[in-house]
């Protein structure tokens, strides 16, 4: 049997590390965790001081029947940006 963690190694420390520095760098990274979740971490040259943080979830809109999207609004409302195609 094997445990996984409930959350993803690579992404917690980028984010310590980003929030945790005393210069910002640029950040672009991607990844994937164990259940397919992809992650896309990045800052911009003219920005360091924005980190933005994408989620993709191939099963987002099956989640969505259970209130994930009311869920998401609650914790994180100011925070999210219309979802973009690039």
């Amino acid at each position: 049997m094997i445990l996984l963690e409930p959350n993803s190694y690579v992404l917690e420390d980028t984010l310590l590390t980003r929030f945790t520095s005393e210069k910002p760098e640029v950040v672009d990274i991607t990844l994937v965790d164990f259940d397919n979740v992809i992650y896309h971490v990045q800052t911009s040259a003219e920005q360091r001081t924005l980190l933005n943080l994408s989620v993709e979830m191939k099963y987002f809109n099956e989640v969505c029947a259970y209130g994930a999207e009311s869920i998401l609004q609650r914790e994180y409302g100011a925070y999210l940006v219309p979802v973009t195609n690039s």
